[in-house]
């Protein structure tokens, strides 16, 4: 049976709870609003089933060699509706026209985040954009096990830890399953986003959330926005590099331990796609900069016929470079004592019912250094903007 020691031991993916045959594992939050799995171990038969599929002791070997390209979607207003170039849409619309299912995270009534499948596509705008926070799987491996049993022809995406769980859970290859992986820094906790999201609309307010959008586009792909909107308008809107809840993911202050050393990255990985954006695109492929979105897809040879069929302005990139421009694809940051410090900090605070956005706020504020740096980079766009103009 899972026994956890230490809290990186446990990246969240819930496969063993849905491997026991006996339902003697369920998932509950700590204190720092993850969920792990707790055991009744009075039914256990000790079959082993729950450590067979974990991730994190059963790491998978290098990947067949891989396939790099900068791509996009040719629908540009599916682009602005996606965190980045639309490749997703594209994929899951093609698997529903053959009859197919696609599996995604989508947020549920109170905006945390939670696994479904859709038939229709009508259903995958709920997938689209950016969710930073880990999904509840519920019993989604199951159900898409159960789908490929039957021959039908199955989208699975969510983070390469998920996608490392569903292919162990799974126990064998299927051709008619094509695994989609997103490129993950790490993932916040569960009960700092419920915390968050209730100081941004405010106690005592009958204003109803009715979107939240990690990355709007508004005024551009690499300068996203995020935005809340209640039913009486947009509420909240700031620049990524300003929002306290990117900028403490980004600093690893509210991510889970185990993201420090995921056990899926690239190097490690099941997913027949990895998709994530193609940052460093001036540099890459500038040719396909129109700050709508582009993302870099990193695919097996299986299905590279298809992607080039879906995909047909595209260009080919360097493995090193691409890691080079996002590091997040081939390997999670460990965590300096001075950062591990003001983690459990910011915990703390947290627990005794601290406002949540002002803790944010007050842990992520900019150094000296990234004020000054942030004033030269406007101080040289301001001289460019003057000598170019008439």
């Amino acid at each position: 049976m899972i026994r956890l020691t230490k809290k990186q031991d446990c990246c969240g993916c819930a496969a063993c709870v849905q491997a026991c045959p006996k339902g003697c594992l369920t998932l509950r939050e700590d204190e720092e609003g993850f969920p792990y799995p707790e055991a009744d171990t009075t039914h256990c038969t000790h079959c082993g089933l729950c450590e067979r599929v974990c991730p994190m002791l059963r790491r998978g070997g290098a990947p067949a060699p891989r396939h790099y390209f900068a791509t996009m979607n040719p629908n540009k207003a599916v682009r602005h509706r996606s965190s980045s170039g639309g490749i997703f849409s594209l994929l899951a619309e093609e698997v529903l026209r053959q009859g197919g299912v696609v599996f995604g995270a989508r947020f549920d009534a109170n905006f945390e985040v939670v696994h479904d499948y859709t038939e229709e596509p009508a259903g995958l705008a709920a997938f689209r954009g950016a969710k930073y926070l880990q999904s509840r799987i519920g019993n989604n491996y199951r159900l898409a096990q159960e789908f490929l049993r039957r021959g039908r022809l199955v989208l699975f995406s969510g983070t390469p830890c998920q996608i490392a769980a569903l292919k162990l859970y799974l126990r064998q290859d299927y051709d008619n399953l094509i695994a989609v992986e997103i490129v993950c820094h790490g993932v916040p906790s569960p009960m700092l986003w419920r915390k968050y999201l209730a100081g941004l609309v405010g106690t005592g307010n009958t204003r109803t959330v009715t979107q939240v959008n990690f990355r709007d586009k508004l005024h551009g792909w690499k300068g996203y926005h995020v935005s809340v909107s209640t039913d009486e308008g947009v509420l909240y809107r700031e620049h990524k590099d300003r929002d306290p809840w990117i900028r403490a993911l980004v600093l690893q202050l509210t991510l889970r331990p185990a993201c420090t050393d995921c056990p899926a990255k690239i190097q490690h990985s099941s997913a027949d796609i990895t998709l994530g954006d193609c940052w460093g695109i001036d540099a890459l492929a500038p040719e396909l900069d129109d700050d709508a979105g582009c993302s870099v897809v990193i695919c097996n040879r299986r299905l590279l016929p298809l992607l080039e069929t879906l995909c047909p302005v595209r260009k080919p990139l360097d493995a090193a470079a691409v890691h080079a421009k996002n590091p997040s694809i081939s390997r999670g940051l460990p965590l300096t004592r001075a950062t591990l410090r003001r983690r459990q900090r910011l915990f703390r605070a947290a627990r005794s019912n601290a406002c949540v956005r002002l803790l944010l706020r007050r842990y992520t504020a900019p150094s000296l250094r990234e004020r000054l740096l942030r004033a030269a980079v406007l101080l040289k766009h301001s001289l460019r903007s003057l000598l170019h103009t008439p």
